[in-house]
C-alpha cells in the first residue's frame, strides 16, 4: 500500500463517513481538501501509529489522519509523544496498535484556558479586548444565512427539528401575521472556508430530505422553501442581514430548495448548475436512500 492521496481519501472516508471537517485525536480541526497542504490551518495527513522507524508497517490498521502539526509533533516518538498540548501513549491492542490519551489528574497538569474570558472589571482587560475588536471592523465577513418558510404548521416539533439540526448557528423567527406562515433564519456570521458552505449545503439536502419526505406528506404543515445564500458584507451589512423582515421576502412557498449563485461557486453544486442566474437557482435535491427510509415510514403510518 502506498501513502498517497487516494489511500488518504479512502481511510478518511472509512473512518469519517461524509464528514467535511472532523478533529484529529489531539483536538485539532481538519478538513477533507487540505489533505497534504502545509499552507492551510486546517492541512492533514497519514501517520503511522507504530512509527515505520520501530518497523510500523503501511496498513489501514496502522494508519491514521491526523493534523500536519499533529504529525509533525507525534513524529516517530514511540510510546509516548505530547500533541496540541495533550500526552498520549501508543498501546498495544490485540494485533495492532492505539493512540490512547494519557490522563492524569487537574492538580497535576492544569489545562490553560485557549479563549479566556476578559476580566471586565478591569479597566486594562476590557479595553485590551474592545481595541483587538476595533481592528477587525473594517474586514469582510464571509456570511451564510438560511431561510426556511413553512406554511400552516401544525406542530412546532418541526421547528424543534429544525433547531437541533442547525444548533451550531444563530436562529431567529419572524411568525407572518396574515399568511399564516412561519420564518425561519438560521446565520452564520463567519464561514471562512469553501468547505463550511459545503457542511450547509449538506444540512439544507439533509433538511429538504426530510421536509419533501416526510413532514410534508404527514400534512405537519401545508408547504415549505428552502433558501440559503451566502455573502461577503462588512460588519454594518452583516448585522443589517439579520434584521429580516417579512417584507424582506417574496416568495410563496413551493416545496423546493435554492441557493444563490456563491453557494454554487463555493461547493460542488457548481458541477450541477453549469449555467447558475443571478441571485436564487432551484437546488433541490435530497439524500435518496433517507428519502427511500422516510417514504417507507410514511407508507407504514398512513
Amino acid at each position: 500500500m502506498d501513502v498517497n492521496r487516494e489511500t488518504a481519501m479512502r481511510i478518511w472516508t472509512k473512518r469519517y463517513g461524509k464528514d467535511l471537517k472532523v478533529q484529529d485525536f489531539a483536538g485539532r480541526t481538519m478538513v477533507k481538501s487540505a489533505y497534504d497542504d502545509r499552507n492551510s490551518d486546517y492541512g492533514w495527513n497519514l501517520d503511522h501509529v507504530f512509527p515505520q522507524s520501530k518497523g510500523g508497517v503501511t496498513a489501514e490498521h496502522n494508519l491514521v489522519c491526523c493534523h500536519i502539526l499533529t504529525n509533525d509533533e507525534k513524529a516517530d516518538r514511540f510510546p509516548c509523544f505530547k500533541a496540541n498540548g495533550h500526552e498520549f501513549e501508543i498501546h498495544r491492542v490485540q494485533n495492532h496498535y492505539e493512540i490512547q490519551e494519557k490522563h492524569s489528574s487537574l492538580a497535576d497538569n492544569p489545562k490553560e484556558d485557549e479563549n479566556p474570558v476578559p476580566n471586565f472589571f478591569d479597566a486594562a482587560s476590557g479595553l485590551e479586548l474592545f481595541d483587538d475588536l476595533l481592528q477587525l471592523q473594517e474586514k469582510p465577513r464571509h456570511t451564510s444565512r438560511i431561510v426556511i418558510t413553512l406554511e400552516n404548521l401544525k406542530s412546532t416539533a418541526v421547528v424543534d427539528f429544525i433547531e437541533k439540526l442547525f444548533s451550531d448557528s444563530g436562529i431567529t423567527y419572524i411568525p407572518s401575521n396574515y399568511r399564516n406562515t412561519l420564518y425561519i433564519s438560521i446565520q452564520k456570521t463567519d464561514v471562512p472556508l469553501k468547505e463550511d458552505s459545503a457542511l450547509l449545503l449538506d444540512k439544507c439536502i439533509v433538511l429538504n430530505t426530510y421536509l419533501s419526505s416526510y413532514f410534508e406528506p404527514l400534512r405537519y404543515f401545508a408547504a415549505y422553501d428552502i433558501h440559503y445564500e451566502d455573502c461577503c458584507l462588512d460588519r454594518n451589512n452583516m448585522y443589517r442581514l439579520s434584521m429580516l423582515s417579512e417584507d424582506d421576502i417574496k416568495w410563496q412557498p413551493t416545496n423546493s430548495m435554492f441557493i444563490n449563485d456563491a453557494v454554487i461557486q463555493n461547493t460542488n453544486a457548481k458541477d450541477r448548475i453549469k449555467n447558475p442566474t443571478k441571485g436564487f437557482n432551484e437546488y433541490n435535491y435530497v439524500y435518496t436512500k433517507l428519502q427511500d427510509d422516510l417514504r417507507k415510514e410514511v407508507n407504514r403510518q398512513n
